[in-house]
């Protein structure tokens, strides 16, 4: 947008003096009229105080210092005073909201105010404005609210400028002046909101960063505009809130802020980490937290449970994948249900390259053509079941070939094998080489012990490849036994043994059968509409915490007020989903 003219604002700054000086007077003769005497809590004057309106000075015979003391300029961006219902947050950071009253009449404002009042007392999360066109001041004044009065243009003296460029100017100059983040309408005159600044100072910092190794992450920000997102820790965030940003801080893999430390420190460094949050939200931040994992992973569960139920306690809002997994969340962490916004997690596709045919992948992995290959890809962790798979294969005595590729870390549960149906490679799986894996297999393996949702369950689907898996809600929302790949009970101990017997035997054109529906089930969860989605959760999230609802005033008429989450914290999950979908 382009800058206002700072000649433009002080010409409307006078404007607006004039008009105030108008209104002030017709207050003092209704009061007087009234009988209503003021008590003076300052020195008295030795004579009353007359406003005289005069035409503005033109542009082209004045400067601005001649009728303005500042001669720089016009104003820099102010913040209101909080009003009696929050004024302990006087100099916090909080964004600013304006309230356009215009064209209510005194009840029709008086019932606005109110509302925001209690909405603000519920949340002390905002600064209001409140945009008025009708000399009713008291409602504000006696709340100590922070106000803007624009007078109808035919109540001013004559001026160069017409009506609608005087609504602009007032426009410009308020916004100028406050710099709002949002601009609520609660009466039928419009505030024109199109002056709002363009300057945006909105912030996703999101941890850990594993975009370079995990495409998800990438996927989940695509949408958002260039220069809005940031990787970084929880103490840069604190650091860009306390100095003004908008700051949203998007926390993945609440592990990652302890593992790496010794167990013995990992209680002072989740105590460490809860205090920062504390400080990102009294300096105005907010929240969002992906929960990948509902039971952690390899990790002491109790110790950890507390600490992931402190965390959805401070969460301004939390990402699932599923439904059952928002349930789990409500259940184990005492999550409010209204913070929970259910985004299932999105295929890959178009993010890898095109896979060759199978006999070029195969004769490049070394894999034999004429057995069955079944797939486990993925970092190599306990919780994976690659023991039991191991143990499965050896039980079953199937025909095929079961190859094992990822990276281990500290934990290799795959050390020793000595069984010539398993091919391990372990390293770093670059992007062309996860297309070979994909393109060589007849079945990818994904035997968990325990889990929640799975990125490599949905890249197999997007590469077209049936899966193994067990029939665990978490999956089960996913994938269909007998449709998308084949499912075994995971309390049967020789379940997973049937279920690789079964792959190695079963009808080539059953299991191509099998592959075209993974196809088409990967289609479901396109990563555009996910992208979109999660960039209009952290839009939301970025705005103040009070939202427009409609609720009746009258018989014919309808007052939009202000409810904040505080009374919504009763309400269901909520599942977002794709316009049109």
């Amino acid at each position: 947008m382009k800058t206002p003219d700072p000649r433009a604002l002080l010409e409307t700054l006078e404007l607006q003096y004039q008009a105030l000086a108008v209104a002030h007077e017709r207050l003092a003769a209704g009061e007087a009229a009234a009988g209503i005497r003021r008590v003076a809590v300052g020195p008295a004057e030795t004579r009353p105080r007359r406003y005289t309106a005069k035409a503005v000075p033109s542009a082209a015979t004045a400067q601005p210092g001649d009728w303005w003391p500042r001669a720089s300029a016009g104003p820099q961006p102010l913040k209101p005073g909080p009003g009696l219902p929050a004024c302990g947050l006087a100099g916090v950071p909080l964004p600013v909201v304006f309230y356009d009253l215009c064209g209510l009449d005194e009840t029709g404002i008086e019932q606005a105010v109110a509302t925001v009042e209690a909405a603000q007392r519920g949340t002390r999360a905002f600064l209001p404005v409140f945009l008025l066109d009708r000399p009713c001041f008291l409602p504000l004044r006696k709340r100590r609210f922070t106000f803007e009065y624009r007078a109808p243009a035919r109540g001013l003296p004559a001026m160069a400028v017409g009506a609608a460029d005087y609504a602009k100017g007032f426009a410009a100059f308020v916004t100028a002046k406050w710099a709002p983040a949002q601009v609520i309408h609660l009466g039928p005159g419009r505030f024109d909101a199109a002056a709002l600044p363009e300057a945006d100072e909105r912030l996703v910092i999101a941890f850990p960063d594993y975009a370079r190794q995990n495409p998800y992450q990438r996927l989940a920000y695509a949408a958002l505009p260039e220069g809005r997102l940031s990787y970084g820790t929880l103490a840069e965030a604190v650091a860009a809130a306390e100095q003004g940003r908008q700051v949203t801080f998007h926390l993945h893999w609440e592990d990652a802020l302890y593992r790496n430390l010794r167990r013995e420190a990992w209680p002072a460094a989740q105590a460490a980490a809860l205090a920062e949050l504390d400080r990102l939200k009294v300096a105005g931040g907010r929240f969002l937290w992906t929960l990948h994992n509902i039971e952690p992973h390899d990790l002491d569960g109790r110790a950890a449970r507390r600490f992931m139920a402190a965390l959805a306690a401070r969460a301004d809002a939390l990402h699932l994948h599923s439904d059952w997994a928002a349930r789990q969340a409500i259940e184990l962490f005492d999550a409010e249900p209204a913070k929970i916004h259910v985004i299932p997690h999105p295929s890959y596709r178009g993010l890898y390259p095109v896979p060759p045919d199978r006999a070029s992948a195969r004769a490049e992995l070394g894999l034999p053509e004429g057995r069955r290959v079944v797939l486990m890809f993925g970092n190599l962790r306990g919780y994976k079941g690659f023991e039991e798979a191991l143990e499965a294969l050896r039980g079953s005595g199937a025909d095929l070939q079961l190859v094992i590729a990822g990276r281990a870390g500290p934990y290799d549960p795959v050390a020793d094998v000595g069984d010539p149906r398993v091919t391990i490679l372990k390293g770093y799986v670059d992007d062309a080489l996860v297309s070979r894996f994909f393109a060589a297999a007849d079945y990818a393996l994904f035997p968990f012990r325990r889990i929640s949702t799975s990125g490599s369950l949905l890249l197999a689907l997007t590469f077209g490849v049936p899966v193994i898996a067990p029939a665990v809600p978490a999956l089960a929302e996913t994938v269909r036994d007998g449709r998308e790949g084949l499912l075994f009970d995971p309390a049967d101990p020789r379940a997973l043994a049937r279920a690789l017997t079964m792959a190695a035997t079963q009808e080539e054109s059953l299991r191509q059968r099998q592959g075209r529906a993974a196809l088409a089930r990967a289609k479901a969860f396109p990563p555009e509409r996910f992208a979109q989605q999660m960039a209009a959760l952290l839009e939301e999230l970025e705005q103040p915490e009070a939202r427009v609802v409609e609720l009746p005033r009258r018989k014919d008429a309808a007052l939009r007020v202000v409810e904040t989450r505080q009374s919504r914290r009763s309400a269901a999950p909520r599942r977002r989903k794709a316009a049109g979908a």
